[in-house]
């Protein structure tokens, strides 16, 4: 089974988090960590998992993130996926 982790990240925790998924996984060789940034030149539809860990910055994602969901959602919806959010940034 090959999975995908796609993350967008701000200052670098989401994608510490995404190695910690791949590193806490039965079987780390069937993960691939990717930026979003690559992940709109990637064929998604090859692989069985998709999960995308997003920050959020001024209580906001990025709109590419916003973007590269819309372009494919119908990937997404067929495939078993994950979506998370980080927030680092406690505000009032």
């Amino acid at each position: 089974m090959n999975s995908l982790i796609i993350y967008s990240t701000t200052d670098g925790q989401t994608k510490k988090i995404c190695e910690t998924l791949k590193e806490n996984s039965i079987d780390k060789n069937f993960y691939e960590i990717i930026p979003l940034e690559e992940a709109f030149y990637k064929e998604i539809e090859k692989y069985e998992k998709i999960i995308i860990g997003a920050s959020i910055r001024y209580g906001r994602h990025s709109p590419k993130i916003y973007e590269f969901i819309k372009k494919n959602k119908e990937v997404l919806e067929n495939k078993k996926s994950a979506f998370f959010s980080v927030n680092v940034v406690a505000r009032k």
